[in-house]
């Protein structure tokens, strides 16, 4: 038996990795950040508000409340964009062989740059920070409830330091 990829039939013997690589490359890679730091993340925004006694984000956050909040936000950049790295290693030694490139053209700009860091422009970044942000923004639990519970500004605020963070 075998995978068809671009027309080509592969045995899956060939290499063990191939069902992962065939999977990055037409599926991309998860943009969703794990589950722990969301949570972590929404806790400590939680705390904010409760400080604050209103409803979003405090406006007068301190220095230290902007710069632990920034670390949340890197983290999660740096493991989404680490999946990517990792996917693109496995992928890369396959390019030119079993794939033409590192990303079916049928993925969105956001998953073909992930696959392929040379894609990481301005353009993409952008795209990235949106794509994050309402993963962030729209984070559930299992049973519904909104992990971080964020919209409007603040998940505009949450895009700047996503853009911040892949600077």
């Amino acid at each position: 038996m075998g995978y068809s990829v671009n027309a080509l039939k592969v045995p899956a013997e060939t290499d063990p990795d191939i069902r992962e690589v065939i999977s990055f490359y037409h599926r991309g890679v998860s943009i969703a950040p794990p589950t722990f730091l969301l949570k972590e993340y929404g806790n400590f925004l939680d705390g904010l508000r409760k400080l604050d006694g209103k409803e979003g984000l405090s406006l007068q956050q301190t220095e230290r409340d902007m710069d632990r909040e920034y670390e949340f936000i890197a983290n999660m950049v740096r493991i989404v964009l680490s999946r990517g790295d990792n996917a693109h290693s496995l992928v890369s030694s396959h390019v030119g062989t079993v794939l033409e490139g590192y990303a079916s053209p049928n993925l969105p700009m956001v998953q073909q740059g992930l696959l392929n860091p040379a894609l990481r422009n301005d353009q993409w970044k952008l795209a990235f920070a949106r794509d994050l942000s309402q993963r962030i923004a729209a984070a559930k639990t299992r049973d519904g409830t909104l992990i971080v519970g964020i919209s409007g500004r603040s998940s505009e605020i949450l895009q700047g330091h996503i853009m911040e963070a892949l600077s």
